[in-house]
């Protein structure tokens, strides 16, 4: 096995995790708290390193001395990381930026440094929004008294009008509040932009190539036009939804997310026509550096691309000085070179998950392939050990963004791993030469298209299999479980020291862990089979199925655009919709209409008397052009088909004029349901007032199995209606983190007294009921 050279390695994850954890609590001046942290993650890799991994590629760590040493270089050079990263941020960022919950109205300028990307439609007006970054040079709180020189990235939310481009010089006016993303300091919403004179050339020329790929692309079929953008420049805007969900499932979007696999394969053929092509080595390896710089410009520097641009770069230098270049320590020293020049880079997944991957495949997969040639042909072996490796080390990472597994994931990354090569070669060089000749360029790109079709194919093919996404633990408990079975499968194939019997015992556990696992998640109740009513997970946004038959369900609300309604759909193997049921019309309930008829045929669709006016018809328009017959209830109306039923207690149709939010809440479809044994009462968005006018339809009490709270959980509730509601569980379907402050604990306590059990989506996932019981990823002092 090859010896590795890692004595960088602990510095640059201990500088990674320091610097994740001081931008996620915005604590940068907490250099202390990052240095031992440092500390203890170096010494723990450096034990672990040293006295484990023989058999997996040799660590040059032979002695504890040689152990202190690393760990003493750990801590040097991540305080070194650390104190840099505070002194930017108290130089670089305001005061009032700092506070994740400022509010503020403020003025930027600056400069787009991003293509816009949908960010769903406004909850009120249900117009569709915008975001771009924006790179601020200058900031000031509005009204502007005092503007100062600013250094930071901010996230820009618009609805109005149209999105500035890539490149253009802009002045942003909004409100500002704390940014999710480590790389941002705030997100600035309802934006107000002005343009200005001036812009970036660079920026401005890498949005016009760009703007040729896609233009090159335009002539694709729907089904493969997205994918080869995706794979050719990072750009996934015209990708089907249902698409989306099936390459989510299968583990096949890091095709789309330009990172070191593109990088690797635009180097190996780059260079390949570079040794036959330039005799000087300093001269092939400057023209490399140039072109793999450009390509990190094409598809724009996200972190995982700047990741991968700085291990081409190491290729280039070892070229200049006729020395190979070494996996590990270009790892390691382009990580500390990029958390040194932008620390908020640690907190960002795709970084993350990029030195993982690269980790696993250097120094796991020679070892798991000699482990796995033991069953099947050596060639063979190599190829499954490369995806498996990387699979299974960022499994835990990958589980923090979606509480699951996907078991197929390695078969279909083998067989789009065949595509992923001529798609990338040949739809960069159909986005050079649509440049200058757009006839040829489409040419190209349609090649490019034909060479995807085969990732499109098995993304559907192995998302549609039996059993192609099964569920895991939520929490931190699900990312510790999936860490411990990727551990056990680490001991029992990677190291040399450990006798046989010990690392059958490993084998064994990870078998177990990875089979028991699942079931946790469902701590009181049926399985996932037995479901009969879902409060799906879709963020801050409302949508419930009831279940007909085996792939059939109706569905009360879709979620807000972005994917997650049709994968709750995917989740539980909904392919027709008998009944599509949207409460009203506001963006978080009938947002992904057009996104549910990608995945699932839907017979028609009941919209709120208040969706019939236009500027608040956005959802019913999407149905109907989307072929589902729309209409409006009548209080009174039922739906029934099986052992399912529903009836409309609420709205009359004189709320037809609702034009105001609070009205049109008011106007929400609010229906009893009944599914076999099970009885529900889904309240849509009433507000206090409509709820007082359903306790009065309702005259008495009742007694269901789950009550759907109104309005996402908000203060806005009536006691009189939830003094006349006796339920098993009262769910809450609400995103974390959001704005509004959903939902509000005296809800929570109001719905306490009246049900066994109060559930969020935010904390337990999707709300599961089958006959007899409650499937949740809550505790079950929570469950009930």
């Amino acid at each position: 096995m090859r010896e590795h050279d890692a004595r960088l390695m602990p510095a640059a994850l201990a500088s990674l995790v320091s610097c994740a954890y001081a931008g996620a609590q915005r604590q940068w001046d907490a250099v202390a708290l990052g240095w031992g942290v440092s500390a203890v993650i170096a010494i723990a890799l450096a034990v672990v390193a040293a006295r484990l991994t023989r058999g997996a590629g040799r660590v040059r760590w032979r002695r504890w001395r040689d152990v202190a040493s690393v760990c003493a270089l750990a801590c040097a050079l991540t305080a070194v990381v650390m104190a840099t990263a505070a002194a930017r941020w108290h130089h670089d960022v305001p005061e009032w930026a700092r506070s994740p919950t400022s509010g503020e109205r403020v003025t930027i300028e600056g400069t787009v440094v991003s293509d816009s990307r949908p960010a769903g439609r406004d909850a009120w007006t249900g117009e569709r929004r915008w975001s771009v970054a924006v790179e601020a040079v200058e900031a000031c709180i509005s009204p502007c008294a005092d503007v100062r020189p600013v250094r930071m990235t901010v996230d820009v939310v618009g609805a109005s009008g149209e999105a500035p481009r890539l490149g253009e010089r802009v002045r942003v006016e909004g409100r500002a509040s704390g940014s999710q993303d480590t790389r941002r300091v705030v997100t600035v919403w309802n934006a107000r932009i002005t343009p200005l004179n001036g812009s970036n050339r660079m920026l401005g020329v890498v949005a016009s190539v760009r703007d040729s790929a896609r233009g090159a692309a335009t002539d694709l079929p729907d089904e493969v036009r997205g994918l080869a953008l995706g794979m050719t420049i990072g750009d996934t805007a015209e990708m089907p939804a249902g698409l989306a969900a099936a390459m989510r499932t299968t583990g096949l979007t890091h095709l789309t997310a330009v990172s070191g696999s593109h990088f690797a394969i635009v180097t190996l053929a780059l260079g390949w026509l570079l040794k036959r092509a330039i005799r000087p080595r300093p001269v092939r390896a400057v023209v490399l550096a140039l072109a793999m710089s450009l390509l990190a410009a094409l598809v724009l520097p996200e972190p995982s691309v700047l990741r991968a641009l700085t291990m081409s770069l190491t290729v280039a230098l070892g070229w200049w000085w006729g020395r190979p270049a070494r996996a590990l320590p270009a790892l390691g020293a382009g990580l500390l070179v990029l958390l040194v020049a932008e620390p908020g880079l640690a907190g960002a997944i795709g970084l993350q998950l990029s030195v993982v991957a690269v980790i696993a495949i250097v120094v796991w997969s020679p070892r798991l392939a000699v482990v796995l040639g033991r069953w099947m042909l050596a060639p063979l072996a190599r190829s499954v050990a490369v995806p498996l490796s990387a699979w299974l080390s960022c499994w835990p990472l990958l589980v923090a963004l979606r509480p699951g597994v996907g078991p197929y994931a390695v078969p279909a990354n083998l067989v789009s791993a065949l595509a992923a090569f001529p798609v990338t070669v040949i739809g960069l060089l159909a986005t050079v030469v649509s440049t200058l000749w757009s006839g040829g360029g489409a040419a190209l790109m349609w090649a490019a298209g034909v060479c995807a079709w085969p990732v499109a194919w098995s993304a559907r093919a192995f998302a549609a299999a039996p059993g192609a996404w099964i569920a895991w633990p939520l929490g931190a408990g699900g990312i510790a479980l999936a860490a411990a079975v990727t551990g056990c499968v680490v001991l029992a194939t990677a190291t040399a020291r450990l006798k046989v019997g010990f690392r059958l015992a490993a084998a064994i556990v990870a078998v177990v862990l990875a089979g028991t696992s699942p079931a946790w998640t469902v701590t009181v109740g049926p399985a996932m089979d037995d479901w009969r009513v879902v409060v799906c997970d879709v963020g801050q946004g409302d949508m419930m199925m009831v279940r007909v038959d085996s792939r059939s369900a109706v569905v009360i609300d879709t979620g807000p655009a972005g994917g997650a309604g049709a994968s709750c759909l995917h989740r539980y193997g909904v392919t027709h919709v008998p009944l599509l049921v949207l409460t009203h019309p506001h963006a978080d309930h009938d947002g992904a209409v057009t996104e549910l008829a990608a995945v699932a045929s839907i017979d028609g669709a009941w919209v709120s008397p208040a969706a019939t006016r236009p500027g608040h018809d956005v959802g019913a328009r999407d149905a109907a052009s989307s072929g589902i017959p729309v209409s409006v209830p009548r209080q009174t109306d039922a739906w029934s088909q099986g052992d399912v039923s529903l009836a409309v207690l609420y709205p009359p149709a004189s709320v037809a004029n609702a034009s105001t939010s609070s009205e049109i809440n008011d106007a929400s479809i609010t229906v009893a349901i009944r599914a076999g044994p099970l009885t529900v009462l889904a309240l849509g968005d009433l507000e206090e007032g409509g709820q007082r006018a359903l306790a009065r339809i309702l005259g008495g009490p009742v007694v269901v199995d789950l009550v759907k709270v109104a309005h996402h959980g908000s203060a806005s509730q009536s006691p009189v209606l939830a003094s006349l509601i006796t339920a098993r569980v009262a769910a809450i379907s609400v995103g974390a983190g959001n704005p509004y402050g959903h939902p509000a604990p005296e809800t929570r306590a109001l719905y306490a007294s009246r049900a066994l059990a109060v559930l969020t989506t935010e904390e337990c996932g999707d709300i599961a009921l089958g006959d007899s019981a409650v499937a949740s990823g809550c505790p079950a002092s929570m469950a009930g």
